[in-house]
């Protein structure tokens, strides 16, 4: 099973009543039990598990914004931005005016499903790079 984003989990209404109030490290803690031994799916994870204090296996991580064969195709050295992606590989303009995590979580996961087939063989052969 796919999670997608870390933002994303918390817009089902059944988890965002059971979080809302609730301490920190409890929500931490409900956090790190849904992704535990599942792929994360998203873009610039780092930043979703820095804000959580929580860490994830590189192994079990699809990180937008690290798959080299995405910068290789646009040809970029830097890291490319969510909105770049979208617009270049999927060609939907994104992120124009307020910021909408549902729809960053729903790009991300579109980007890997496109390229799942590869991007698990490139996890197989080379690692998470």
């Amino acid at each position: 099973m796919l999670y997608y984003c870390v933002t994303a989990l918390f817009l089902s209404s059944a988890l965002k009543r059971d979080i809302i109030g609730e301490p920190f490290q409890k929500v931490q803690a409900e956090v790190h039990k849904l992704l535990s031994g599942r792929i994360v799916v998203g873009h610039s994870l780092k930043n979703d598990f820095k804000v959580l204090s929580l860490s994830h296996t590189r192994k079990m991580t699809r990180d937008t914004a690290r798959y080299l064969p995405f910068r290789k195709l646009l040809n970029v050295s830097r890291t490319p931005s969510l909105k770049l992606l979208a617009k270049q590989l999927l060609g939907i303009d994104i992120q124009n005016g307020e910021h909408d995590s549902i729809i960053d979580a729903r790009v991300a996961m579109r980007l890997y499903v496109l390229n799942r087939k590869q991007w698990e063989n490139d996890v197989r052969r080379f690692g998470n790079r």
